[in-house]
C-alpha cells in the first residue's frame, strides 16, 4: 500500500489537525522594570562545569562536513510580488464554497475500500488490486481535504453554528474512516495472498500498532473533539472556572487511549506515536537542568536590555508593540517587511513564500471570533499547503506559518514535529535578519530585545507546561480533580523558576496560560522550547554568515529524510543538539549582549 495513507499516516492526520501554531508569545506580557535582587536561584546551585551529556545519543555515526556554496542567488524582478488582501487572500466565504463534503462522499470511500478488500483476497492479479486501492486513495484524499476545509471554517469564527456542525460532521466521518481503513488492514494482513505486497512498507511497529488498534481509541477521540469545541464556545471567565471538569474527562480519556496501546500513561504514548519524537524524559530533564543552570540566573540581564531599549525613545516602543507585536502584517502603515522578505528569500523558501499568496492560499480574517492561533494545514487533494490567520497575524506571526508552508509544500512526507517547529521559528529569524537591513538601528534592537526576553520567556513556560502535563498524566487518577487542583499543581512547579507571582508579574498568567493550550495541543508545547534553541542555532549563523544560514535552512527542510528524524537531521545539517549544555550556554550569551 502506499506510504501516504498507511495506518502511521492516518494517525497523525487524525490527531494532530494542524500543524502550529497556538499562539506561543505571552498573552498579555507585562513590561515591569526587572526588580534590582538577582532572579532567587535554582534549589541546586550551578557548577561552573557544563552538565553531562544526555546519555542516550541517537545514534552514534558520524556525518561527512556540512558544505555549500558560496554566493546566493538573487531574484528576479519578474519573480516578485505586491501584496493586497483581496488579490492575494482568500475570505471565509470563499473556503465556505471549497467545503461539499456529504455521506455520499463517505460511502464512496467505504464502498471502495471494500472493493479493495474483495480483491485483496480474492483477485490473482496484483496490478488489479494496486488499482483499485489507488481508487479509494483517491476517495480518502478527498474527504481528508474536506475534513481540513472545515477546519478552516470552524476556526475563522469558534461561535458559528454552521461552522462547528460541518467540523465536527467531517472529523467524526474522517475517524469512522480510519476505523473499517485499519480493519481492512488488519484482514488483509492475516489473509491476503498479496500480503508481503500490500505491507512492504510498514515497519514491525506500524504493524503491531495496526494489529493492536481497538475501535474505542475512535470514540475516545470523538468525544476529546467535543470537549474542545464546547470548551471553545465558552466565554473566557467560564474557560478558567470550568477547566477542572473538562480536563478531567480529557485526560482520562487520553490515558485509556494510552492504555489501549499498551502504554502506562499519553504523555509516553504520545511523545512516541503521535510527535514522533526523538528524545526521552531524560533529554528533557537534561534540558531543563541546562536552562535552569545557564540561563535562568541571566534573567535579571535580559530583563534589563529590553526595557533599556524599550525606553531609548518613543519610536522604537511603537514599532516594537504596534508594528510586530501587535498590528497585522498587512496594514502597517510604513512599509511591509514580510513581503519584502519574501522577495527577497532566495531558492525553495522564497518561492515558497511567494506561492501563498500567488496562489491564494491562505486566508486572514478580522472577526472577533477567530480562533486565537494561527496555523498551517495540508490540502492533499489540492496538493498544497494552507495558512489561516486569526487573531494571531502579526509579521513574526506570519513568517513562522511560512515556514511551515515551506517545509510542506517542498517536503510534505516529514512527520517530526520538532523538526516543522524548527522550520517555522528559524523562517522568523531569517525574517528578521532582513528586516535588520531595513529598519532604524534603534527600534530594530529594541525589537530583538524584546524577542530575546520573549524567547526566554517561551523556553521557560514551556518547560513549566511540560512538567505540569508529564504529572498530571502520570498520576494515579485524577478523579475529582477541580481547577484549583490543577492550580496547585502549576504552582508547585513554579517555584524552581522563581514563584508563580514572579512569573505572572514579569512574564505572563501562567495559571491563564495552560488553560489556553493543554486540550487542543496535549503534550505538543515542549517542542517549541526544543525547537526555538535550533531556531536560534541559525541565527546566530546567519549574523555571521547568512549564506550558511541559509543552506543549513534549506538542508533541514528541502533535504530532511523522514526517517532521520528530529536529532540526526541536526547533526547532518552540522547543528548542535538542543540538549547540549554548549547550546544553552550560547543562547545566554546571545540572548545577554
Amino acid at each position: 500500500m502506499k506510504k501516504q495513507i498507511r495506518l502511521l499516516s492516518l494517525l497523525l492526520v487524525l490527531v494532530m489537525l494542524f500543524c502550529s501554531c497556538q499562539n506561543v508569545t505571552t498573552p498579555e506580557t507585562t513590561t515591569a522594570t526587572p526588580t534590582a535582587e538577582p532572579t532567587e536561584a535554582p534549589s541546586e546551585a550551578p557548577s561552573d562545569e557544563p552538565s553531562e551529556e544526555p546519555s542516550e545519543e541517537p545514534t552514534e555515526e558520524t556525518y561527512s562536513e556540512f558544505t555549500y556554496p558560496d554566493t546566493l542567488e538573487t531574484v528576479a524582478p519578474e519573480d516578485q510580488i505586491t501584496y493586497s488582501r483581496d488579490e492575494n487572500t482568500l475570505t471565509r466565504d470563499d473556503v465556505l464554497a471549497m467545503y461539499t463534503l456529504t455521506q455520499e462522499d463517505y460511502d464512496n470511500a467505504i464502498d471502495l475500500l471494500y472493493a479493495f478488500r474483495d480483491l485483496g483476497l480474492t483477485s490473482d492479479n496484483y496490478d488489479e488490486v494496486d488499482a483499485k486501492y489507488y481508487e479509494f486513495e483517491d476517495a480518502f484524499y478527498h474527504l481528508q481535504n474536506q475534513s481540513s476545509i472545515a477546519n478552516i471554517i470552524y476556526y475563522c469564527d469558534t461561535t458559528d453554528e454552521y461552522g462547528k456542525e460541518i467540523h465536527q460532521v467531517a472529523d467524526d466521518l474522517m475517524r469512522d474512516l480510519q476505523d473499517e481503513y485499519i480493519e481492512v488492514c488488519k484482514q488483509l494482513y492475516n489473509e491476503s495472498p498479496f500480503k508481503d505486497d500490500l505491507f512492504a512498507d510498514w515497519t514491525e511497529e506500524e504493524i503491531q500498532e495496526m494489529l493492536d488498534y481497538n475501535p474505542e481509541v475512535n470514540e475516545l477521540r470523538k468525544r476529546n473533539d467535543e470537549i474542545v469545541i464546547e470548551y471553545n464556545a465558552l466565554s473566557s471567565s467560564e474557560q478558567y472556572q470550568k477547566i477542572g471538569e473538562f480536563y478531567v474527562e480529557f485526560i482520562q480519556n487520553n490515558n485509556r487511549i494510552a492504555e489501549l496501546y499498551g502504554y502506562d500513561n499519553y504523555y509516553d504514548y504520545a511523545t512516541e506515536n503521535v510527535y514522533g519524537r526523538d528524545y526521552t524524559r531524560t533529554e528533557l530533564e537534561q534540558f531543563r537542568n541546562n536552562f535552569l543552570q545557564y540561563l535562568y540566573p541571566e534573567e535579571n540581564n535580559i530583563l534589563s536590555n529590553y526595557t533599556h531599549w524599550a525606553s531609548k525613545n518613543t519610536s522604537a516602543k511603537n514599532n516594537v508593540w504596534k508594528s510586530f507585536q501587535k498590528k497585522a502584517f498587512d496594514k502597517l502603515s510604513a512599509q511591509n517587511y514580510l513581503i519584502g522578505y519574501a522577495n527577497s528569500a532566495p531558492g525553495g523558501r522564497g518561492e515558497a513564500m511567494r506561492h501563498m499568496f500567488i496562489n491564494k492560499n491562505v486566508i486572514v480574517t478580522d472577526n472577533a471570533n477567530a480562533h486565537m492561533s494561527a496555523f498551517q494545514t495540508y490540502l492533499p487533494e489540492f496538493e498544497t499547503p494552507f495558512c489561516l490567520f486569526g487573531a494571531s497575524k502579526n509579521s513574526e506571526t506570519v513568517a513562522h506559518e511560512l515556514g511551515h508552508y515551506y517545509a510542506a509544500l517542498t517536503n510534505p512526507d516529514l512527520t517530526s514535529l520538532d523538526l516543522m517547529e524548527t522550520h517555522s521559528q528559524a523562517n522568523e529569524y531569517l525574517f528578521l535578519c532582513y528586516v535588520k537591513e531595513h529598519m532604524e538601528e534603534n527600534v530594530f534592537n529594541a525589537m530583538m530585545a524584546y524577542n530575546m526576553y520573549n524567547n526566554y520567556a517561551m523556553i521557560m513556560i514551556c518547560l513549566i507546561i511540560d512538567e505540569f502535563e508529564q504529572t498530571v498524566y502520570s498520576l494515579d487518577s485524577v478523579e475529582g480533580f477541580t481547577a484549583g487542583d490543577f492550580d496547585a499543581i502549576v504552582e508547585e512547579i513554579c517555584e524552581k523558576y522563581g514563584g508563580m507571582d514572579r512569573i505572572g508579574d514579569t512574564f505572563t498568567d501562567i495559571q491563564s496560560y495552560w488553560r489556553m493550550i493543554v486540550l487542543e495541543a496535549p503534550v505538543y508545547y515542549v517542542s517549541y522550547a526544543v525547537s526555538l534553541t535550533e531556531a536560534l542555532n541559525i541565527y546566530a549563523i546567519a549574523r555571521e554568515d547568512a549564506v550558511r544560514a541559509h543552506y543549513v535552512y534549506e538542508f533541514i527542510v528541502e533535504k530532511a529524510i523522514p526517517e532521520d528524524g528530529f536529532l540526526i537531521t541536526l547533526k547532518k545539517a552540522g547543528l548542535s543538539s538542543p540538549f547540549d549544555a554548549e547550546t544553552i550556554i550560547s543562547i545566554a550569551e546571545m540572548m545577554t549582549p
